[in-house]
């Protein structure tokens, strides 16, 4: 049996109108040739068959009659065997959406409180993705949570009480569904009080962290929170309670951090040190003798003046040969004079500043005493 005539027909069409079949962009649409033979037999000749497209730009057809549309247009799709053809009219139509899903995600997970803003998204035929698809977001039956639904707004899906939610929507006959987890509250942020705490020099402030969790504005008392600073100069003592006691005059930072929330507050001079100066200009001491601990005033911005301990400072000899300073006291000494520098670093936002003050320290051989008699006047 010879073949007499090849027919075309559509597998999985978008449609089909006056007689031309129409597929979207990205759209693969399968084709089946069928020949019938001199003895009214009919064969699936597909894969022996030569497929043609008119205009490959168009539309692109593979050996097995797969046709790929590529652009919008209209074309022929040639079946050609053994001298017989066929022709198909096909038109490449724009993209349509050829799945959806609800955003954010198909498995979402929120705690008591936090509500999630529901919006739908499809991948067009095309590949390419489109949002905020108009269609209506339904809450299946659940205790977990309720929808909430306003005029030109998304949904918005409501926690009520921890468990299990279900949302679907239909968009052109594509369904997506979301699965939806309510937890328990969680913590969301950390409110330190004072909030812009300042601290004389030497003095102690008590800080406290509250939280607001999810599912309320209210803050409540939290424990278990751990206390940091960022100070790398011993500018501050900090306790695991949040006591924070200015050892230095500067600017730190401290940080409360609980269930990987943190919040942080900088602790500030209430008045900063202005200068330093020792009480004395100039200090004189016998050879071979321990001298006094060393004193140092600070004057405030206000003109409060501080003793400073020496743990604070740093102290300087210009010949360590005559004397140098250890702990606060000159120590080694032997004849000669020296200056003595006391050196105090302040620390703030803009980095550091150095405050100085000099005496001039000299050490005799000896000290003699001399005793002075008045004689009485005579009668």
């Amino acid at each position: 049996a010879k073949l007499e005539k090849i027919a075309i027909f559509p597998i999985n069409a978008f449609g089909v109108m006056n007689d031309r079949v129409m597929a979207p962009v990205g759209k693969k649409t399968h084709l089946m040739a069928i020949g019938t033979l001199s003895d009214h037999t009919t064969l699936k000749l597909n894969s022996s068959v030569t497929w043609k497209s008119e205009d490959e730009q168009i539309a692109i057809v593979s050996n097995q009659g797969e046709i790929t549309p590529k652009k919008m247009g209209k074309i022929n799709i040639t079946a050609t065997k053994d001298g017989i053809s066929e022709t198909l009219k096909f038109e490449v139509i724009h993209a349509k959406i050829a799945k959806i899903m609800i955003e954010p995600d198909n498995k979402i997970e929120t705690p008591l409180g936090r509500e999630i803003e529901l919006t739908v998204s499809g991948i067009l035929t095309d590949g390419r993705k489109v949002g905020n698809l108009a269609t209506h977001i339904r809450l299946l039956p659940t205790n977990a949570a309720t929808m909430r639904y306003e005029i030109g707004k998304p949904p918005v899906l409501v926690p009520v009480t921890p468990g299990e939610a279900t949302v679907t929507a239909t968009v052109d006959g594509h369904i997506a569904t979301s699965s939806i987890t309510i937890t328990p509250e969680v913590l969301e942020r950390i409110i330190i009080t004072p909030e812009k705490p300042s601290v004389p020099l030497y003095g102690t402030i008590q800080l406290t962290a509250k939280g607001v969790f999810s599912n309320s504005n209210e803050p409540k008392d939290i424990t278990n929170v751990a206390w940091d600073t960022t100070s790398r100069f011993g500018i501050v003592a900090l306790d695991n309670k949040g006591k924070v006691t200015l050892l230095k005059d500067g600017d730190t930072n401290i940080i409360a951090t609980k269930n990987s929330i943190q919040s942080t507050v900088t602790i500030t001079s209430e008045d900063k040190l202005a200068s330093i100066s020792f009480p004395k200009k100039g200090y004189y001491i016998e050879k071979g003798k321990s001298g006094k601990p060393l004193e140092v005033i600070g004057t405030t911005q206000s003109g409060k003046q501080i003793l400073l301990p020496n743990s604070s400072l740093k102290f300087h000899s210009n010949d360590s040969k005559v004397a140098s300073v250890i702990n606060g006291r000159i120590t080694n000494p032997r004849q000669g004079s020296v200056t003595i520098t006391a050196i105090y670093e302040l620390w703030s936002d803009k980095g550091r500043k150095l405050l100085r003050a000099q005496m001039r320290f000299t050490c005799i051989e000896h000290v003699y005493s001399v005793t002075c008699r008045i004689p009485k006047p005579s009668r």
